[in-house]
């Protein structure tokens, strides 16, 4: 019983954490060149990290793979956490302001909703 409660303890615990890094949303602020990147935190909560534009590292620049399920988003600032995005698996409304964040490599495998809205680049 204490060994059956204690896996799933620590399944829950590596489960949350994975969970914590992967990014649900970004935003961009084309007035402000402020990117706002919303993920889950470990009970679940939605918080939102507001970074300027400047601090988010091209794509191109990185050893990421954009066809990869998850790519890590890097910053600058090394000490801040690495977020996973899913652009294969999630989906995209403007692909010009995916572009502007991440530079063209991240439309290799970007998925486009059908109502998007900004067209061709």
């Amino acid at each position: 019983m204490i060994a059956s409660s204690t896996f799933a303890l620590v399944v829950l615990a590596l489960m949350g954490e994975a969970a914590r890094r992967i990014v649900g949303i970004l935003y961009l602020h084309p007035e402000k060149r402020q990117v706002k990147v919303a993920h889950l935190t470990f009970l679940g909560k939605r918080e939102d990290l507001v970074l300027p534009l400047s601090d988010v590292v091209p794509l191109s620049e990185t050893p990421e793979n954009p066809r990869a399920v998850f790519w890590a988003m890097h910053l600058y600032d090394a000490s801040a956490p690495r977020r996973l995005v899913s652009t294969a698996f999630g989906g995209v409304k403007h692909r010009r302001y995916l572009v502007e964040i991440f530079g063209e490599e991240a439309l290799l495998a970007a998925k486009y909703r059908e109502d998007d809205d900004d067209g061709e680049l």
